[in-house]
């Protein structure tokens, strides 16, 4: 049997190269800078363009679950091949736009969402596949690249909109045809561990007794599992509050008397607090096990939306800035939490499977920001929607404590 000797040496240097390439595919994300050239040049009203994102977010997640069905029965290479092509017809499509609202929807949110779908998971299931010992920091610092995607890529992005000499068009093609030769170098490089190389195996938490097994689950005995069931309506809970504060952050500081420049400042303060949030839970997943981690994030999750209801009550701008920051911190560990629970729980054999159903519940979560903003359309205030907020905080936080063994 072949030894891994120092496992602290090829396997970091695949999740060095995953990391890169999650850090330029998660430019999805940054949908609210990119919407802003094509509502100039076509005219879209927000609803069209809100739509678009949607959409992209679904087929985002549809990309992940072919994703997991396809790595058992294509090698990673093609199936990182396959999605650089993708995305990369996807931006050149995009380029190409004429003004129908419906080929956008093809181009961006199909195939540039689908594409990214193929992609992320692929390169997550790998990463995982390679660090059994710690799953937690690995997850981590992949999400956590995932997330300053819209503040690394967007944003200097969005600078080269208004340049002349690049222009929407050329800066999107240039995107596309940068992501996809880094996915296409990936494809080169990263390779899953083989069946006869053993790996470091997770080191017990002094003190505390986990409650998950050294078992893999497939992914029909995963979904007969209540377990799973409950960890899944605690995500899209956990999910939808920080996707609704996302949502509102710059309106709601708004209205309490926040100039522009705090505004946009908070918006970079809350890429930074995502990303943060994502790799600091790893570590505390590692380090002080998984249900101390999930509490951790769940107190976070709560103070959040809690907060902003006293902020908006007294009308204080620093506890809603303070709210801000707490909602990027809980958004961030929600990706991360579900990566870490999916291997923890049911094991890595089947991980790009089992993590691509689980992650179906952002479809629901991103329903939230709809129904928050029909409800303060219909109030008039920002009290109703983050009361509704708590209120899915509340349930995420005792739902955490039913958590148990599969």
């Amino acid at each position: 049997m072949t030894t891994l000797r120092k496992p602290h040496s090829r396997r970091w240097l695949y999740l060095a190269a995953g990391s890169i390439a999650l850090l330029f595919i998660g430019v999805i994300y940054a949908w609210s800078i990119f919407k802003i050239p094509l509502r100039q040049a076509f005219g879209w009203s927000d609803s069209q363009l809100a739509f678009t994102y949607t959409l992209t977010i679904c087929f985002f997640c549809i990309g992940s679950l072919t994703s997991g069905w396809l790595v058992k029965r294509l090698s990673l290479r093609t199936i990182l091949l396959t999605s650089a092509a993708v995305i990369l017809l996807g931006y050149v499509w995009t380029v190409n736009l004429t003004g129908s609202v419906t080929v956008l929807y093809l181009a961006y949110s199909v195939m540039i969402g689908g594409g990214v779908g193929l992609a992320y998971n692929t390169i997550v299931s790998l990463g995982n596949a390679w660090f059994p010992d710690k799953k937690g920091v690995c997850s981590g610092i992949m999400m956590m690249c995932f997330g300053f995607s819209t503040m690394v890529v967007g944003k200097p992005a969005a600078k080269l909109f208004d340049m002349p000499e690049a222009g929407w068009q050329k800066t999107f093609l240039g995107l596309g045809i940068l992501i996809a030769l880094i996915l296409a170098a990936c494809a080169m490089v990263l390779k899953a561990p083989s069946p006869d190389v053993r790996l470091p195996a997770p080191k017990p938490v002094k003190g505390r007794r986990e409650d998950f097994e050294q078992q893999d689950y497939s992914t029909r005995q995963m979904l007969r599992r209540p377990s799973f069931w409950i960890c899944y309506v605690y995500g899209t809970f956990h999910a939808a509050v920080g996707s609704a504060m996302f949502n509102f952050a710059g309106d709601v500081v708004g209205s309490l008397g926040a100039s522009a420049t705090l505004i946009t400042t908070l918006v970079s303060v809350l890429a930074i607090c995502n990303g943060l949030g994502r790799v600091l839970c790893g570590l505390a997943f590692d380090s002080l096990g998984r249900k101390t981690a999930m509490l951790l994030s769940n107190i976070v999750t709560v103070l959040s939306p809690g907060l902003m209801l006293v902020a908006l009550g007294t009308s204080s701008l620093a506890l809603a800035t303070v709210s801000v920051c707490l909602a990027g911190l809980s958004y961030g560990t929600s990706p991360t939490i579900s990566a870490t629970f999916t291997s923890s729980f049911y094991g890595t054999r089947n991980f790009a499977m089992n993590y691509s159903v689980s992650n179906t519940k952002l479809l629901f979560a991103s329903f939230a920001a709809t129904a928050t903003s029909a409800l303060y359309t219909a109030t008039g205030t920002y009290l109703a929607p983050f009361a509704l907020l708590f209120g899915l905080a509340a349930g995420a936080f005792i739902l955490n404590f039913f958590i148990r063994k599969p």
